[in-house]
This record gives C-alpha cells, sequence and structure tokens, in this order.
C-alpha cells in the first residue's frame, strides 16, 4: 500500500517541482528587463539664423540615460515656440518642428518628452546677406595698442548692407594674444595682449570670415 502511495504522489511532486521552476524563469525574465526612460533629447540643429518668409525644419531623437536612440517615441516629441506670431509661427507634425520666419527677432523653439527638454533658438535676420568681410583685412600691430575692425556686410550684387536686424559678435581664435572690448556689433574694439599671430572672427548670423591679427 505504502508503494501505492508513493506511486500515486510522484505526478503531483513534478508538478509542483514544474511550478517552482516556471517561477522561477518568469521571475528572472521580470528582473532581466529594464525599462527605457526618455532621459535627453537630440534636437536638430541647435540654432538658426532665416529670414522673413523661411522655413527651418527641426527634428528631435529621444535618447534614455544610456544613450539609446528610442526612435519609436519620435512622433510623440511635444514642440512649442516662445515668440509673437509676427515673428514666428510653428507647425509640428509627424515628429519634426517647423518654424517660419514672418518678421525681425528672435524666438525659443522648445521640445519636450518625458524627462528630456531642449530648445533652440531661432534667429529671424533681414533677407539678402551673401557675403561679410573684416576692415582692415589684415592688422598687424605691437603689444598694448588698440585697433578698431568694422563689419561690412554686403547682398549678392556687392552692395553694403546695414547691420541693423544682424547679430553681430566678435572673437580671437588665441585670446591669449588679443582682447575684444566690445564683442557684439558692427565695430569692435581689440587690444593686443602678447607677441604672437592669431585670427580675429567675425560671425554675423551663420556666417563667419576672419581677418589675420600680428603683434610684434
Amino acid at each position: 500500500m505504502r508503494t501505492a502511495m508513493r506511486t500515486a504522489m510522484r505526478p503531483r511532486g513534478l508538478r509542483v517541482a514544474g511550478v517552482v521552476l516556471a517561477l522561477v524563469v518568469a521571475t528572472g525574465a521580470c528582473e532581466s528587463f529594464v525599462p527605457e526612460w526618455v532621459e535627453t533629447l537630440d534636437v536638430q540643429p541647435d540654432s538658426v539664423h532665416i529670414s522673413a518668409g523661411e522655413t527651418a525644419v527641426f527634428t528631435a531623437v529621444p535618447l534614455s540615460e544610456r544613450g539609446v536612440e528610442l526612435l519609436d517615441r519620435v512622433e510623440r516629441v511635444e514642440w512649442t515656440l516662445s515668440a509673437p506670431g509676427s515673428v514666428a509661427t510653428l507647425d509640428a507634425d509627424a515628429g519634426e518642428g517647423r518654424v517660419t520666419a514672418n518678421g525681425l527677432g528672435d524666438a525659443v523653439l522648445v521640445a519636450r518628452l518625458g524627462r528630456g527638454v531642449e530648445q533652440a533658438p531661432v534667429f529671424v535676420q533681414p533677407p539678402g546677406l551673401a557675403q561679410i568681410r573684416i576692415v582692415p583685412d589684415r592688422i598687424e600691430i605691437g603689444v598694448r595698442e588698440r585697433p578698431r575692425v568694422r563689419a561690412v556686410l554686403l547682398d549678392a550684387l556687392g552692395n553694403e548692407m546695414s547691420p541693423e536686424g544682424f547679430r553681430i559678435s566678435w572673437k580671437f581664435v588665441d585670446e591669449r594674444i588679443g582682447f575684444v572690448g566690445n564683442p557684439f556689433g558692427p565695430v569692435a574694439d581689440l587690444l593686443s595682449l602678447r607677441v604672437g599671430t592669431t585670427q580675429i572672427r567675425l560671425i554675423v548670423g551663420g556666417m563667419s570670415t576672419s581677418a589675420p591679427f600680428i603683434v610684434r
């Protein structure tokens, strides 16, 4: 009789062991699953300079904390634009933010998803800029001299344009050799700090040019 009872109990033991094994496997599977949260957004381009009537197209790729691209969530990105309608308007669809410039001024495009919030400045400038120059186009001076340079903006026909409405800035490639007293605006006062050769750089909107800066 005892033999019969042991024989009858074996299938039940096997069933219990099977259930335990299944729970272990299932628990292990749950422990190995790590959800990917959106931590940051890669917004491209990170800024633009456009003229009235032009449209800039932005994209945003959600990234996890580990930097993994979460492409299946691109279309869930929310876009907002901080600007009056007289400066720019926003049209967002299919994971893209399209900003159309209406008039001079600045705007900020914001992309949001999960923990990710990124901003992209939009600068609306006058139309027609084709070339920029630095006058004089070469500076050769002594230590502690203070030359002045001027930004010249030209249209496609070579006519000089007014600097009004443009974002203009200056910087030295090697700041140990020269210093910019007023880094913003069409005119810059420079100071030579030490003997050496570098470049003074002019940035107007999305364009830039340089001139030699030599200190003897």
